[in-house]
């Protein structure tokens, strides 16, 4: 893979599963990559970002944890607040971030540009 030092990498939802995985690629590669998943209830930190981070500075990147519930707003903008602060830029977004109850919506017929983002529902016409 082409070299992507200096590059910068969000993978939101990546303290497990797929997303974990797709952190560890650019971090093979030399990128810089930021990782969000949900705070555990009462730590205001995430489980399972610290291995994902681990794993990412092992195949050669750098690692950045940052603790996000993806269904607050106002932690979403914080997040990236903080990668523009401490990045100042971004390259790569891998938007995997989703909820046991919003999976269902993921798998039915309507396009997802007729859902409400607000609560993964479909709109009213």
């Amino acid at each position: 893979m082409e070299s992507l030092t200096g590059q910068v990498t969000v993978v939101t939802g990546a303290s497990r599963g797929i997303g974990r995985g797709c952190a560890a690629g650019p971090g093979e590669s030399g990128a810089s990559v930021v990782v969000t998943g949900p705070p555990a209830a009462g730590t205001g930190t995430s489980i399972g970002l610290d291995e994902t981070v681990a794993l990412i500075e092992r195949a050669g990147g750098r690692g950045v944890a940052i603790s996000c519930d993806h269904r607050d707003d106002a932690q979403v903008e914080a997040g990236f607040d903080a990668v523009a602060a401490t990045a100042g830029h971004l390259n790569v977004l891998v938007n995997n971030a989703t909820t046991k109850e919003n999976l269902a919506e993921l798998f039915n017929d309507t396009p997802f540009w007729e859902l409400d983002p607000s609560c993964g529902t479909t709109c009213s016409p």
